[in-house]
Protein backbone atom coordinates (compact mmCIF):
# COMPACT_ATOMS: atom_id res chain seq x y z
CA UNK A 1 0.00 0.00 0.00
CA UNK A 2 1.42 3.40 -0.87
CA UNK A 3 1.82 6.41 1.59
CA UNK A 4 -1.22 8.67 1.83
CA UNK A 5 -1.71 12.10 0.80
CA UNK A 6 -4.10 14.68 2.08
CA UNK A 7 -6.13 15.34 -1.18
CA UNK A 8 -7.29 18.77 -1.98
CA UNK A 9 -13.72 16.41 -0.25
CA UNK A 10 -17.10 17.34 1.12
CA UNK A 11 -20.16 15.22 1.26
CA UNK A 12 -22.00 17.01 -1.32
CA UNK A 13 -22.49 17.01 -4.95
CA UNK A 14 -22.06 20.89 -6.27
CA UNK A 15 -21.97 20.28 -10.24
CA UNK A 16 -24.70 22.39 -10.97
CA UNK A 17 -23.99 24.27 -14.40
CA UNK A 18 -22.27 26.96 -14.02
CA UNK A 19 -22.28 30.34 -16.30
CA UNK A 20 -18.38 30.80 -15.42
CA UNK A 21 -17.12 28.33 -18.32
CA UNK A 22 -18.02 26.78 -21.52
CA UNK A 23 -17.98 22.96 -21.23
CA UNK A 24 -15.25 22.78 -24.23
CA UNK A 25 -12.76 21.26 -21.84
CA UNK A 26 -9.48 19.85 -24.21
CA UNK A 27 -9.40 16.09 -23.37
CA UNK A 28 -7.43 13.40 -24.02
CA UNK A 29 -8.29 9.95 -24.64
CA UNK A 30 -6.39 8.78 -21.80
CA UNK A 31 -9.59 7.42 -18.92
CA UNK A 32 -9.26 8.69 -15.02
CA UNK A 33 -9.54 5.82 -12.71
CA UNK A 34 -12.51 5.21 -10.42
CA UNK A 35 -11.31 6.62 -6.82
CA UNK A 36 -10.44 10.29 -8.86
CA UNK A 37 -13.75 10.06 -10.67
CA UNK A 38 -15.80 9.34 -6.86
CA UNK A 39 -13.48 12.41 -5.55
CA UNK A 40 -14.63 14.25 -8.12
CA UNK A 41 -17.52 13.25 -7.86
CA UNK A 42 -18.56 14.75 -4.50
CA UNK A 43 -15.96 17.30 -4.15
CA UNK A 44 -17.03 20.37 -2.38
CA UNK A 45 -16.68 23.96 -4.63
CA UNK A 46 -16.45 27.17 -3.19
CA UNK A 47 -16.22 30.21 -5.53
CA UNK A 48 -13.07 29.17 -7.29
CA UNK A 49 -11.27 27.11 -4.50
CA UNK A 50 -11.80 22.88 -4.83
CA UNK A 51 -11.84 22.46 -0.91
CA UNK A 52 -9.44 20.25 0.72
CA UNK A 53 -10.26 16.31 0.83
CA UNK A 54 -9.90 13.01 2.61
CA UNK A 55 -6.55 11.01 2.98
CA UNK A 56 -6.04 9.07 -0.36
CA UNK A 57 -3.52 6.53 -1.59
CA UNK A 58 -0.39 8.70 -3.11
CA UNK A 59 -0.83 7.07 -6.49
CA UNK A 60 -4.66 8.44 -6.37
CA UNK A 61 -3.28 11.90 -5.01
CA UNK A 62 -0.86 12.01 -7.90
CA UNK A 63 -3.55 11.47 -10.57
CA UNK A 64 -5.76 13.80 -8.86
CA UNK A 65 -3.35 16.43 -8.71
CA UNK A 66 -2.66 16.03 -12.38
CA UNK A 67 -6.07 16.75 -13.32
CA UNK A 68 -6.62 19.60 -11.10
CA UNK A 69 -3.10 21.03 -12.07
CA UNK A 70 -4.30 20.76 -15.96
CA UNK A 71 -7.40 22.31 -15.12
CA UNK A 72 -4.85 25.46 -13.82
CA UNK A 73 -5.40 24.71 -9.89
CA UNK A 74 -3.02 25.53 -7.79
CA UNK A 75 -2.76 24.66 -4.19
CA UNK A 76 -2.56 26.87 -1.48
CA UNK A 77 -2.30 26.16 2.08
CA UNK A 78 -5.04 26.80 4.67
CA UNK A 79 -7.23 26.85 1.69
CA UNK A 80 -7.23 24.47 -0.90
CA UNK A 81 -6.66 24.20 -4.99
CA UNK A 82 -7.74 27.73 -6.12
CA UNK A 83 -8.36 28.38 -9.86
CA UNK A 84 -8.17 31.44 -12.03
CA UNK A 85 -12.20 31.13 -12.64
CA UNK A 86 -15.17 29.06 -11.04
CA UNK A 87 -13.89 25.56 -11.59
CA UNK A 88 -17.72 23.97 -11.66
CA UNK A 89 -18.04 23.08 -14.77
CA UNK A 90 -14.63 22.18 -15.98
CA UNK A 91 -14.88 19.69 -13.29
CA UNK A 92 -18.22 18.51 -14.40
CA UNK A 93 -17.01 18.03 -18.30
CA UNK A 94 -14.31 15.59 -17.02
CA UNK A 95 -16.51 13.69 -15.38
CA UNK A 96 -19.07 13.69 -18.35
CA UNK A 97 -16.36 12.24 -20.65
CA UNK A 98 -14.16 10.11 -17.40
CA UNK A 99 -10.72 11.37 -19.83
CA UNK A 100 -7.90 13.06 -18.66
CA UNK A 101 -7.75 16.91 -19.31
CA UNK A 102 -5.00 17.87 -21.91
CA UNK A 103 -2.13 19.27 -20.69
CA UNK A 104 -1.34 22.89 -22.33
CA UNK A 105 -2.48 22.16 -25.48
CA UNK A 106 -2.09 25.82 -27.15
CA UNK A 107 1.48 26.33 -26.04
CA UNK A 108 0.44 29.00 -23.06
CA UNK A 109 3.20 30.03 -20.35
CA UNK A 110 1.72 32.77 -18.58
CA UNK A 111 3.72 36.25 -18.88
CA UNK A 112 5.00 36.85 -15.57
CA UNK A 113 3.72 39.82 -14.43
CA UNK A 114 6.80 42.16 -13.96
CA UNK A 115 7.48 41.80 -17.73
CA UNK A 116 3.98 42.17 -18.58
CA UNK A 117 4.03 45.97 -16.82
CA UNK A 118 7.59 46.58 -18.42
CA UNK A 119 6.36 46.10 -21.60
CA UNK A 120 2.81 47.90 -20.82
CA UNK A 121 5.23 50.88 -19.51
CA UNK A 122 7.41 50.48 -23.03
CA UNK A 123 4.56 50.88 -25.13
CA UNK A 124 3.75 54.22 -22.80
CA UNK A 125 6.98 55.36 -22.97
CA UNK A 126 8.30 57.33 -25.89
CA UNK A 127 6.16 55.58 -29.02
CA UNK A 128 3.26 56.66 -27.41
CA UNK A 129 0.27 56.53 -30.28
CA UNK A 130 0.12 60.00 -31.67
CA UNK A 131 -2.80 61.59 -31.05
CA UNK A 132 -4.94 59.02 -28.75
CA UNK A 133 -6.77 59.80 -26.00
CA UNK A 134 -5.50 57.62 -23.38
CA UNK A 135 -9.30 57.31 -22.28
CA UNK A 136 -10.39 56.39 -25.08
CA UNK A 137 -8.49 54.13 -26.72
CA UNK A 138 -9.05 50.88 -27.51
CA UNK A 139 -6.15 47.56 -26.47
CA UNK A 140 -6.27 44.07 -27.29
CA UNK A 141 -4.18 41.76 -25.73
CA UNK A 142 -4.29 38.53 -27.91
CA UNK A 143 -3.85 34.86 -27.10
CA UNK A 144 -4.40 36.45 -23.79
CA UNK A 145 -4.58 33.11 -21.42
CA UNK A 146 -4.95 34.43 -18.16
CA UNK A 147 -4.78 37.77 -19.00
CA UNK A 148 -1.51 39.66 -17.32
CA UNK A 149 -0.94 42.08 -19.84
CA UNK A 150 -4.57 42.88 -19.99
CA UNK A 151 -4.10 43.32 -16.15
CA UNK A 152 -0.99 45.29 -16.64
CA UNK A 153 -2.59 47.40 -19.17
CA UNK A 154 -6.18 48.05 -17.19
CA UNK A 155 -3.28 48.72 -14.26
CA UNK A 156 -1.93 51.54 -16.28
CA UNK A 157 -4.74 52.89 -18.46
CA UNK A 158 -7.60 52.18 -16.20
CA UNK A 159 -10.29 54.29 -18.74
CA UNK A 160 -9.17 52.33 -21.69
CA UNK A 161 -11.30 49.52 -23.50
CA UNK A 162 -9.31 46.47 -23.35
CA UNK A 163 -10.38 43.49 -25.51
CA UNK A 164 -9.12 39.77 -25.01
CA UNK A 165 -8.95 37.33 -27.75
CA UNK A 166 -8.48 33.22 -26.33
CA UNK A 167 -9.33 30.21 -27.57
CA UNK A 168 -9.11 28.18 -24.58
CA UNK A 169 -11.88 28.15 -22.85
CA UNK A 170 -10.11 27.68 -19.38
CA UNK A 171 -8.41 30.83 -19.67
CA UNK A 172 -11.58 32.27 -21.37
CA UNK A 173 -13.37 31.72 -17.90
CA UNK A 174 -10.62 33.18 -16.35
CA UNK A 175 -10.34 36.38 -18.42
CA UNK A 176 -14.44 36.73 -17.84
CA UNK A 177 -13.87 35.98 -14.36
CA UNK A 178 -11.72 39.07 -14.44
CA UNK A 179 -14.46 41.45 -15.83
CA UNK A 180 -12.93 41.50 -19.64
CA UNK A 181 -14.29 41.37 -22.80
CA UNK A 182 -13.20 38.08 -24.64
CA UNK A 183 -13.75 36.60 -27.48
CA UNK A 184 -13.53 33.48 -27.64
CA UNK A 185 -11.74 32.18 -30.59
CA UNK A 186 -8.62 31.42 -32.47
CA UNK A 187 -6.51 35.27 -32.89
CA UNK A 188 -5.72 33.90 -36.31
CA UNK A 189 -9.42 33.16 -37.65
CA UNK A 190 -10.51 36.74 -35.77
CA UNK A 191 -10.67 40.27 -37.43
CA UNK A 192 -12.16 43.24 -35.29
CA UNK A 193 -15.07 45.58 -36.71
CA UNK A 194 -12.47 48.71 -36.27
CA UNK A 195 -8.43 48.58 -35.21
CA UNK A 196 -7.05 49.31 -32.14
CA UNK A 197 -4.92 51.45 -31.36
CA UNK A 198 -2.44 49.73 -28.72
CA UNK A 199 -2.12 45.60 -29.25
CA UNK A 200 0.06 43.79 -26.25
CA UNK A 201 0.56 40.20 -26.72
CA UNK A 202 2.86 37.16 -25.46
CA UNK A 203 1.68 34.40 -28.25
CA UNK A 204 2.20 31.06 -28.79
CA UNK A 205 6.16 30.56 -29.95
CA UNK A 206 5.21 27.43 -31.76
CA UNK A 207 2.72 25.48 -32.19
CA UNK A 208 1.79 22.22 -34.24
CA UNK A 209 1.62 23.37 -37.93
CA UNK A 210 3.39 26.15 -37.37
CA UNK A 211 6.82 25.99 -35.52
CA UNK A 212 6.56 29.94 -36.35
CA UNK A 213 3.65 31.00 -34.69
CA UNK A 214 5.00 33.95 -33.00
CA UNK A 215 5.56 35.45 -36.18
CA UNK A 216 2.48 34.60 -38.05
CA UNK A 217 0.15 36.19 -35.18
CA UNK A 218 2.81 39.03 -34.99
CA UNK A 219 1.87 40.03 -38.60
CA UNK A 220 -1.79 39.26 -37.96
CA UNK A 221 -1.62 41.27 -34.80
CA UNK A 222 0.09 44.07 -36.89
CA UNK A 223 -2.92 43.99 -39.43
CA UNK A 224 -5.12 45.08 -36.88
CA UNK A 225 -3.42 47.84 -35.90
CA UNK A 226 -4.49 51.43 -36.43
CA UNK A 227 -1.95 53.97 -38.04
CA UNK A 228 -0.11 55.37 -35.23
CA UNK A 229 -0.70 52.71 -33.16
CA UNK A 230 1.51 50.74 -30.86
CA UNK A 231 2.59 47.21 -30.54
CA UNK A 232 4.31 45.35 -27.72
CA UNK A 233 5.17 41.72 -28.84
CA UNK A 234 7.04 38.94 -26.62
CA UNK A 235 8.75 36.80 -29.00
CA UNK A 236 11.81 34.11 -28.90
CA UNK A 237 15.25 35.54 -28.37
CA UNK A 238 18.37 34.01 -30.02
CA UNK A 239 18.47 32.48 -33.46
CA UNK A 240 16.49 34.38 -35.40
CA UNK A 241 18.30 37.45 -34.80
CA UNK A 242 21.32 35.68 -36.37
CA UNK A 243 19.52 33.30 -38.91
CA UNK A 244 20.81 33.94 -42.77
CA UNK A 245 17.41 32.53 -43.77
CA UNK A 246 15.59 34.35 -46.09
CA UNK A 247 12.33 34.92 -43.63
CA UNK A 248 14.57 36.11 -41.05
CA UNK A 249 15.97 38.39 -43.15
CA UNK A 250 13.26 40.00 -44.27
CA UNK A 251 11.84 40.15 -41.02
CA UNK A 252 14.91 41.92 -39.63
CA UNK A 253 15.24 44.25 -42.39
CA UNK A 254 11.63 45.41 -41.88
CA UNK A 255 11.90 45.98 -38.25
CA UNK A 256 14.87 47.98 -38.95
CA UNK A 257 12.20 50.04 -41.36
CA UNK A 258 9.77 50.51 -39.21
CA UNK A 259 12.02 51.81 -36.66
CA UNK A 260 11.34 49.15 -34.39
CA UNK A 261 13.13 48.69 -30.83
CA UNK A 262 13.88 44.95 -29.37
CA UNK A 263 14.91 44.43 -25.78
CA UNK A 264 15.95 40.95 -24.53
CA UNK A 265 14.90 39.93 -21.27
CA UNK A 266 16.58 38.35 -18.41
CA UNK A 267 17.89 34.81 -18.82
CA UNK A 268 15.53 32.75 -17.49
CA UNK A 269 12.23 34.97 -17.28
CA UNK A 270 9.88 32.38 -17.75
CA UNK A 271 11.24 29.30 -15.26
CA UNK A 272 8.16 30.31 -13.08
CA UNK A 273 5.85 29.45 -16.11
CA UNK A 274 7.58 26.52 -17.28
CA UNK A 275 9.87 27.22 -19.68
CA UNK A 276 13.40 28.44 -19.80
CA UNK A 277 13.57 29.37 -23.31
CA UNK A 278 15.15 33.06 -24.15
CA UNK A 279 12.65 35.62 -24.73
CA UNK A 280 12.24 39.52 -26.09
CA UNK A 281 10.16 42.35 -26.52
CA UNK A 282 9.85 44.24 -29.89
CA UNK A 283 8.08 47.74 -29.69
CA UNK A 284 6.99 49.45 -32.61
CA UNK A 285 4.77 51.96 -33.87
CA UNK A 286 2.52 51.63 -37.58
CA UNK A 287 3.45 55.16 -39.47
CA UNK A 288 0.59 55.30 -42.44
CA UNK A 289 0.77 57.75 -45.29
CA UNK A 290 -0.37 60.80 -42.97
CA UNK A 291 1.86 60.13 -40.07
CA UNK A 292 5.34 59.65 -40.47
CA UNK A 293 8.45 59.49 -38.27
CA UNK A 294 11.33 61.13 -39.64
CA UNK A 295 13.51 60.21 -37.04
CA UNK A 296 13.35 56.28 -37.51
CA UNK A 297 12.04 55.70 -40.91
CA UNK A 298 14.76 53.93 -43.55
CA UNK A 299 12.10 52.74 -46.27
CA UNK A 300 13.85 52.91 -49.10
CA UNK A 301 17.64 53.67 -48.01
CA UNK A 302 19.72 50.51 -49.18
CA UNK A 303 22.56 49.15 -47.01
CA UNK A 304 25.54 46.76 -46.54
CA UNK A 305 24.54 43.08 -45.13
CA UNK A 306 27.44 44.12 -42.47
CA UNK A 307 25.95 47.64 -41.68
CA UNK A 308 22.12 45.95 -41.14
CA UNK A 309 23.67 43.39 -38.75
CA UNK A 310 25.68 46.11 -37.03
CA UNK A 311 22.32 48.43 -36.34
CA UNK A 312 20.18 45.67 -35.45
CA UNK A 313 22.76 44.32 -33.07
CA UNK A 314 22.60 47.69 -31.28
CA UNK A 315 18.97 48.41 -31.53
CA UNK A 316 18.79 45.05 -29.83
CA UNK A 317 20.81 46.00 -27.00
CA UNK A 318 18.95 48.52 -24.86
CA UNK A 319 22.41 50.12 -23.16
CA UNK A 320 23.93 50.36 -26.50
CA UNK A 321 20.68 51.65 -27.88
CA UNK A 322 20.65 54.44 -25.18
CA UNK A 323 24.40 55.21 -25.49
CA UNK A 324 23.34 55.78 -29.19
CA UNK A 325 20.84 58.49 -28.63
CA UNK A 326 23.05 60.04 -26.35
CA UNK A 327 25.77 60.90 -29.06
CA UNK A 328 23.60 63.87 -30.65
CA UNK A 329 25.10 65.49 -32.98
CA UNK A 330 28.24 65.46 -32.16
CA UNK A 331 30.85 64.04 -34.82
CA UNK A 332 33.39 62.65 -32.55
CA UNK A 333 31.43 60.61 -29.98
CA UNK A 334 29.30 59.31 -33.09
CA UNK A 335 32.66 57.96 -34.62
CA UNK A 336 33.63 56.67 -31.58
CA UNK A 337 30.25 54.87 -30.84
CA UNK A 338 30.80 53.48 -34.54
CA UNK A 339 33.53 51.93 -33.61
CA UNK A 340 32.96 50.88 -30.31
CA UNK A 341 28.88 49.62 -32.29
CA UNK A 342 31.42 47.33 -35.23
CA UNK A 343 33.15 45.93 -32.32
CA UNK A 344 29.82 44.65 -30.35
CA UNK A 345 27.96 43.39 -33.19
CA UNK A 346 31.07 41.11 -34.05
CA UNK A 347 31.16 39.73 -30.56
CA UNK A 348 26.85 38.82 -30.71
CA UNK A 349 27.09 37.73 -34.28
CA UNK A 350 27.95 33.79 -34.21
CA UNK A 351 30.48 33.98 -37.04
CA UNK A 352 32.28 37.41 -36.20
CA UNK A 353 33.30 38.47 -39.68
CA UNK A 354 31.89 41.66 -39.03
CA UNK A 355 35.05 43.61 -41.15
CA UNK A 356 36.06 47.13 -39.21
CA UNK A 357 37.08 48.70 -42.41
CA UNK A 358 36.67 52.42 -43.21
CA UNK A 359 34.26 51.26 -45.47
CA UNK A 360 31.86 50.16 -43.44
CA UNK A 361 32.63 53.23 -40.53
CA UNK A 362 31.49 55.94 -43.24
CA UNK A 363 28.41 53.74 -44.47
CA UNK A 364 27.60 53.34 -41.02
CA UNK A 365 28.28 57.33 -40.70
CA UNK A 366 25.90 58.06 -43.38
CA UNK A 367 23.14 56.44 -42.32
CA UNK A 368 23.17 58.25 -38.64
CA UNK A 369 20.47 60.30 -39.70
CA UNK A 370 18.00 57.25 -40.37
CA UNK A 371 19.67 55.02 -37.59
Amino acid sequence: MGRKKKAPCGVQDLFAASPAIDAGVPLISRRISEPVMNLLRFAVIRGNVLLPMPEVERHVYDELAQVIERLRGKWVRGKGHVFPYIPTASISAVLATGLMPADNPHAYFPTPAELASDLVKSVDGEWWPRGVSKSSMRVLEPSAGWGSIADAMRQRWPLCEITCCEIDPLNVAALRAKGYEVNACDFLSWRPNEPFDVVVGNPPFSVDGDVMAWLTHFRHAWSMLAEGGCIGWIVPGGTWLKSPRRQFLEFREWLLDIGAVMTSHPAESFKDSGTTIPTMDIVAVKYGETIQDPDQSREGVSMSDDAQLVMIYVDNDRPMHERRAACGDDPAKIDAFIENAIVFANKEHETGGIARTSKLKAELRALWEVW
